[in-house]
């Protein structure tokens, strides 16, 4: 079996596939976390197929 024709051009992964929705959100949270209303913030990393780990 001789495999694939060609390799994908490796490209960055910012963050998962809801950064448009982080990112929506991010003047709401920057605000909140300065007025002391959000005080803890958990990111939770997930396996979301990136490549190479």
């Amino acid at each position: 079996m001789a495999g694939f024709p060609y390799s994908e051009i490796p490209h960055l992964i910012t963050v998962g596939f809801g950064r448009q929705t982080l990112l929506g959100a991010a003047d709401t949270l920057i605000d909140l976390v300065s007025r002391e209303k959000l005080r803890h913030i958990f990111l939770v990393g997930g396996c979301d197929g990136a490549a190479g780990a």
